[in-house]
């Protein structure tokens, strides 16, 4: 969790720049306001604007001088791009992506370059450019996964309200909730006193760039299912405040960002298991360790699919070191699913001991690792090394990974 707070240092703010805006101050007047979060998009307060609810902030809208021709030109270029990296832009990170990478991206020519912008993006995050999977980008998609499956109604859970605060800033350290039958929070002006809702109050000791002790209320409003965050007055104040002296102080929304692009080699990432790598790369068909794998699928965006791979090994495959032998008992995985044309997208080693209370088709969190991954076909090879024999076995498979709306469905 420590990595996402810190990155939210500088991108997290976004998530409240809304509550800033000028027209909030004149729109609401009373003790609790409804508050949409325009500028990360699909904000779903109650006041009324003629901005589409769905619409992101154009391109340009960081920058000065623009006129109406070059922010239409910016807005067809969001229309335009494919599928895919539409929604990679507007769904997977827009809560972290800067205004200044959102411009670069959309004045991309062609998939590849957008595919090379995509694998950077992650690259600056990485808080170990060398580990073979990024930390960030894991805490990342399993924040929207999580936010999926516990906040989604009517809405993916990632757009809700609770979903933006929590993949943003990660869990709160104290949730205070009241169901309908309790006390209900104060009403709206012009809707009815005699209704009661269900709340949530969200206490964070510490948020970047906004302060200690930060409370945020979510209430379900008449005729939702989905909760929607409302700030007093006093605390719009504190986080217009806030905000202003970091944007002031550099530590605001894109500071401390730039949009690096490597020419040539980019720095890899390296794999530890390079005899295993061999295997993988040489395809070489061995079965001295037998294992299963299976892969499990969870929702997150309509760009990415998050995928866990799951390696189950029983111990009677693995052999303990004899007396004339100096290495440790357990074994070493490499995993490398890669695209049919041959394109690494993921790569993931593990390695661990034997276990004494192994239990056949238990989990064992070090023997598994998750991607996010486009739909489509791919290729998963595994190589499992007993490290007191020597011997490994392989596996060549191919899977697809389904589309959003098919999980949804549950098909």
């Amino acid at each position: 969790m420590e990595i996402k707070r810190k990155a939210c240092t500088v991108y997290g703010v976004i998530l409240f720049c809304g509550l800033v805006s000028p027209r909030f101050a004149t729109a609401q007047h009373s003790k609790s306001v409804v508050v949409e979060m325009r500028s990360i998009g699909t904000g779903q307060g109650g006041t009324q604007s003629s901005t589409p609810k769905n619409e992101l902030p154009l391109c340009s809208d960081a920058q000065s001088g623009k006129n109406a021709e070059e922010h239409e030109r910016e807005r067809e270029a969001r229309e335009g791009l494919p599928a895919n990296y539409r929604s990679w832009l507007t769904e997977d990170v827009v809560y972290i992506i800067t205004p200044g990478e959102r411009c670069v991206f959309l004045r991309l020519a062609s998939d590849e370059e957008r595919d090379q912008f995509i694998d950077q993006f992650w690259r600056r995050r990485d808080p170990d450019p060398h580990s073979l999977e990024n930390a960030f980008k894991q805490e990342h998609y399993r924040r929207i996964v999580w936010a999926n499956e516990k906040y989604g109604a009517k809405i993916p859970g990632w757009k809700a309200d609770r979903g933006r605060i929590y993949i943003c800033y990660g869990p709160p350290d104290e949730i205070e909730s009241h169901p309908i039958d309790q006390a209900s929070w104060k009403p709206l002006v012009g809707e009815p006193s005699d209704v009661k809702y269900s709340w949530e109050k969200w206490h964070y000791r510490y948020l970047a760039d906004v302060g200690e002790s930060v409370d945020i209320d979510f209430v379900e409003p008449l005729g939702s299912v989905d909760y929607e965050v409302r700030l007093t007055p006093e605390d719009e104040d504190r986080w217009a405040h806030n905000l202003a002296r970091a944007r002031q102080s550099g530590t605001g929304p894109g500071a401390g960002r730039q949009s690096v692009s490597y020419i040539g080699i980019e720095p890899s990432p390296v794999v530890k298991y390079k005899d295993l790598e061999a295997v993988v790369t040489a395809r070489i068909i061995r079965d001295q360790v037998h294992f299963h794998q299976r892969i499990e699928y969870a929702r997150a965006t309509h760009a990415s699919t998050v995928a866990k791979i799951l390696v189950d090994i029983s111990d009677d495959q693995l052999n303990p070191p004899t007396k004339e032998q100096n290495s440790a008992s357990g074994y070493e995985i490499l995993g490398r699913i890669a695209k049919p044309f041959g394109r690494i997208v993921f790569d993931f080693e593990r390695s661990g001991e034997m276990d004494a209370k192994n239990v056949p088709g238990q989990r064992h969190s070090v023997r598994e690792a998750t991607a996010a991954l486009e739909p489509g076909p791919y290729e998963l090879a595994i190589v499992v090394k007993d490290i007191a024999s020597g011997k490994v076995g392989v596996t060549h498979t191919t899977f697809e990974v389904p589309r959003f709306e098919e999980l949804a469905t549950g098909n």
